[in-house]
């Protein structure tokens, strides 16, 4: 996940879900306190490839 805040831009180092029309830290469940400005889906890994 991208995002913005008054530091920069930077990206998160933990998965994000969007819950409620707010972002969310996967495992923590605590909530991102900045502006997100891109995201992708995560990889699925296909069985059989490295």
């Amino acid at each position: 996940m991208l995002c913005e805040d008054q530091s920069g831009t930077y990206q998160l180092p933990f998965a994000c879900r969007f819950v409620d029309g707010r972002w969310h830290n996967d495992e923590s469940g605590g909530a991102v306190e900045a502006t997100v400005i891109g995201w992708r889906m995560p990889r699925v890994k296909q069985p059989g490839v490295a």
